[in-house]
């Protein structure tokens, strides 16, 4: 059985560099992201980086799966409690801003285009979800993403999250997510809204 337990402060580091590996070549971070590979793992480092070392700060729960004593997978996910805050923005915005101007404004068009699919009722909300590639159809996902449905369950509140990645819905689809909407990114990118019932 894999086991999902909290993110030490000690795995933060390898935690955004495996966020990196895992999101370069994700659709959503590629429209939002620099124009380079490099640059754009760098990018997703930092921003992923900055949120997992604050999520904790403002409530969120930041689970990890580890290989060998590293972190393998990594989901971020917040009670219905916790919304957007200024401490959240500050962590995650150094990333967008070392990415350069167009970046930021990439950045704050797709905020709003993710905010925008949150359902009004109460949700825990799925932030991040990643595996790094070398360990991806293990399960260890779906241990994290367990953990957080289950933390919906016992609150009785729906569970939301997004992706820009086609390939992820028919994995978010056997949990119980059901598509709500879908949007397009600032360079057209599609992305889907998608809500587990209580």
């Amino acid at each position: 059985m894999i086991a999902a337990r909290e993110l030490p402060r000690a795995g933060r580091r390898a935690a955004a560099r495996m966020f990196g590996d895992a999101f370069v070549d994700d659709p959503g971070w590629i429209d939002t992201g620099p124009d380079s590979r490099r640059r754009r793992w760098q990018f997703a480092r930092r921003v992923c980086g900055g949120e997992i070392r604050a999520a904790p700060r403002v409530g969120g729960r930041v689970l990890a799966t580890f290989d060998d004593g590293v972190p393998s997978a990594v989901i971020v996910w917040y009670p219905p409690e916790v919304r957007a805050s200024l401490r959240l923005l500050a962590a995650v915005a150094p990333g967008a801003v070392l990415a350069g101007p167009a970046v930021v404004r990439r950045g704050l068009l797709s905020q709003g285009v993710l905010d925008a699919g949150h359902p009004v009722e109460p949700h825990v909300f799925v932030s991040l979800l990643a595996v790094d590639p070398r360990f991806q159809r293990g399960g260890r996902g779906r241990a994290l993403l367990n953990a957080a449905i289950a933390a919906a369950v016992r609150l009785n509140v729906a569970t939301y999250l997004d992706t820009a990645n086609p390939d992820n819905l028919p994995y978010y689809r056997s949990f119980g997510f059901a598509l709500t909407g879908e949007a397009r990114l600032p360079r057209g990118a599609p992305l889907w809204y998608l809500l587990r019932a209580p």
